[in-house]
């Protein structure tokens, strides 16, 4: 064979691969929980048409929503400042774009320097670029005080120690604005949660509640306490407001959101009530113990047997929200299972 149809061979074989690797078929090679990725359900189009346009820049989205508030996000974190006339207070610092904080703040708020930091709770994610104010004389950092006692046991060089701390509720007034903190039961973080809620613009900050649009996080949203996540939508709703800050993805929220997502919360209870009721634990080791013959592992018939109604649970759950919510299909398995295991065990 000639150099010519040697070179030829090649360039079709490289040819070939490429195609290989980038076609559809290739792409469904990736899977997660034994199904390809490309078959869940595409984020909804109405979910879209709520998404924030973004500086081509600075990569972020910052607009007043409300006269003197402004609302951030990257698109995957969110956080805000407000203009008190008084002080510029700022709500979280999340490490992701926390660095260009400053700089955005005094674009829009040029007249006034930052006075008040404020976490909303204890996690990194949110908190974690809180040092780029470092610098700033007599800042005010506010957090609840089990926030400040884990802060100083997990030193992070990166996170600023609270020097302004409360239990329970508290109300900072900052020039014209009034501030008011409520503890809730802890819904996500091990610390301390807490809403922050600004009466003159009926807005309400709830870190890590839910994500509107979207189906809740993993878990619900990785509560240590399902019934004190179940209630805090509740709670939310007894405020006056009309948009609420989550904390993830790219969309400020409405009340309608958490009006659906407590919908959503009852709808996997009565889901997981069906799917017990629905399944007999006996036959359900009777059909495992017939298929392991000589080998009846207890651990395996119950494993199934907790598979099954999450099965049963998360396609009830996906069938009912799908053209609802985004990302149902992702995470209402791990929604079912939380559920199914409380009932199971209350």
């Amino acid at each position: 064979m000639n150099t010519l149809n040697r070179l030829i061979i090649l360039a079709f074989s490289v040819l070939l691969i490429s195609i290989m690797i980038t076609s559809p078929a290739a792409a469904k090679e990736i899977k997660l929980k034994g199904k390809n990725v490309t078959d869940y359900i595409p984020v909804l189009k109405k979910t879209k048409q709520r998404f924030p346009s973004f500086d081509p820049q600075t990569k972020l989205h910052v607009s007043e929503v409300k006269k003197n508030l402004f609302f951030v996000t990257d698109g995957v974190y969110q956080s805000a400042f407000l203009k008190t006339g008084k002080g510029v207070v700022v709500f979280d610092a999340p490490p992701v774009y926390g660095g260009k904080l400053p700089s955005i703040i005094k674009r829009y708020a040029s007249d006034e320097k930052i006075s008040h930091l404020i976490y909303s709770h204890g996690h990194k994610d949110h908190i974690g670029a809180a040092k780029v104010f470092k610098n700033i004389k007599n800042l005010k950092v506010v957090a609840h005080k089990k926030v400040l006692d884990s802060l100083k046991k997990r030193k992070n060089p990166d996170i600023i120690l609270p020097n302004t701390t409360f239990e329970d509720e508290f109300t900072l007034t900052v020039g014209r604005e009034s501030i008011q903190f409520r503890s809730i039961k802890n819904f996500h973080s091990t610390d301390a949660d807490t809403l922050i809620y600004l009466p003159r613009n009926k807005f309400l900050i709830a870190i890590d509640t839910i994500s509107p649009g979207y189906a809740p996080f993993k878990e619900f949203e990785v509560t240590p306490d399902l019934e004190a996540y179940i209630s805090i939508l509740d709670i939310i709703l007894a405020y006056d407001f009309d948009r609420i800050l989550t904390g993830h993805l790219g969309i400020l929220g409405e009340r309608a959101d958490i009006e659906q997502a407590s919908a959503y919360v009852q709808d996997v209870e009565k889901a997981a009530a069906q799917a017990i009721e629905s399944t007999s634990l006996e036959k359900v080791f009777d059909v495992v113990y017939a298929a392991l013959k000589e080998n009846k592992n207890s651990d395996i018939a119950y494993r199934y047997y907790l598979e099954t109604l999450t099965d049963k649970c998360s396609k009830q759950i996906v069938a009912n929200w799908k053209d609802s919510l985004s990302g149902v299909d992702v995470w209402s398995d791990g929604h079912c299972d939380r559920m199914l295991m409380y009932q199971l065990m209350h």
